[in-house]
């Protein structure tokens, strides 16, 4: 259903919502006439109230009297509405006509399926069009920039702008919703990555502790989710960490661990583009660390040869979030793997070959 929540007035936002879902009922049971009525009265009303909030140099009495014809024409010039669909409006500017049959008759005025269609479409368009230009006078909501987002990835080059100009409260509940809707099954890969672009520019205007109560969902989720939900969870806070309890944080590092010596190809190579061990490294900048990190290559030493190329850029990655000192002593510990002999080799020379600069 077309959202209508940027109109602050309750009674009419309610009003216009009802008129919505019967204008659908009419379009459905082909009540053309009824259709064309209700979607003439619902734009009208949407710029009656666009134009009494915004009203540039109109009175109010002056908005309150304008017809649909006035009022379409005032949004094209304020560049509210496309050229286009000013055009298109063509089938509603004069439905007022339709309540007098006389003037029906004496007009000519069009009343079919098709028209009704036509209609029914434009209160979706001009909808959204005047919505769009709420969300730029006032900063959007997090529905409406969600919706942004879904429809236009491209949208992420102005986040920082429009997370700015959001109110707190939306905020808040943009950030905390977008991991969860944001599943890897239902978006395409441009899309999700502009979430995670918008969640990273909205971290830093949220507050330690709504972050803190974010980040330990975490820990909930590699206990009740599946493995690719927690993962995908995961990649919104594996920087964050160091939030949790330290012994909620060793379970998550340690999970991730085992991921390495538990999955698939296909599996370990979402987690590279992911970037999920990117920043674990730090922690596991210890002793402790450093013995977990030998022993998922010695567990890992049990998988076959052709899952090697992928397992080494994930520990390159590792290994890059260490200090250097420490990634050193972990590559000097394979070299030392006498049981996985020319293997342990080529391992601690790949590493070494592949790891940044310190």
């Amino acid at each position: 259903m077309t959202d209508f929540r940027f109109i602050a007035d309750d009674k009419l936002r309610n009003a216009i919502e009802r008129d919505k879902k019967e204008l659908e009922d009419c379009l459905r049971n082909q009540n053309c006439k009824s259709t064309l009525l209700l979607a003439g009265s619902i734009i009208e009303a949407v710029l009656v109230d666009y134009f009494l909030a915004f009203p540039k140099n109109l009175s109010e009495s002056a908005i309150l009297r304008a017809n649909l014809n006035a009022l379409i024409d005032w949004a094209e010039q304020e560049q509210l509405i496309s050229q286009q669909t000013k055009e298109l409006s063509t089938v509603i500017r004069n439905y007022r006509n339709l309540i007098h049959p006389g003037k029906e008759y004496r007009l000519s005025e069009r009343v079919d399926i098709h028209t009704a269609t036509v209609a029914a479409s434009l209160v979706e368009i001009i909808t959204e069009e005047i919505a769009d230009n709420y969300a730029k006078k006032l900063g959007y909501t997090a529905e409406q920039a969600i919706k942004k987002v879904t429809l236009d990835p491209s949208f992420s080059a102005i986040f920082d702008h429009v997370v700015e100009k959001m109110a707190p409260v939306e905020r808040v509940k943009l950030f905390r919703v977008i991991p969860s809707i944001c599943n890897p099954q239902n978006h395409l890969e441009t899309v999700t990555n502009s979430f995670i672009t918008l969640h990273y520019v909205l971290k830093g205007k949220i507050s330690e502790n709504i972050l803190r109560f974010e980040v330990n969902k975490v820990y909930e989720y590699i206990h009740t989710s599946s493995k690719l939900e927690a993962v995908f969870y995961l990649r919104f806070f594996a920087s964050d960490l160091d939030l949790l309890e330290s012994d909620q944080r060793i379970a998550v590092v340690d999970y991730c661990l085992n991921l390495l010596i538990s999955s698939e190809i296909e599996e370990l190579e979402t987690y590279l583009r992911w970037k999920i061990f990117s920043t674990l490294g730090g922690y596991l900048n210890n002793v402790k660390g450093e013995e977990k990190a030998k022993d998922v290559f010695f567990a890992f030493s049990d998988q076959p040869d052709s899952y090697d190329e992928i397992f080494l850029k994930i520990m390159v990655d590792l290994l890059s979030a260490m200090s250097l000192e420490r990634a050193r002593q972990i590559i000097a510990g394979i070299r030392k793997m006498f049981w996985l002999s020319s293997r342990s080799i080529k391992w601690a020379d790949n590493l070494e070959t592949n790891l940044p600069p310190f």
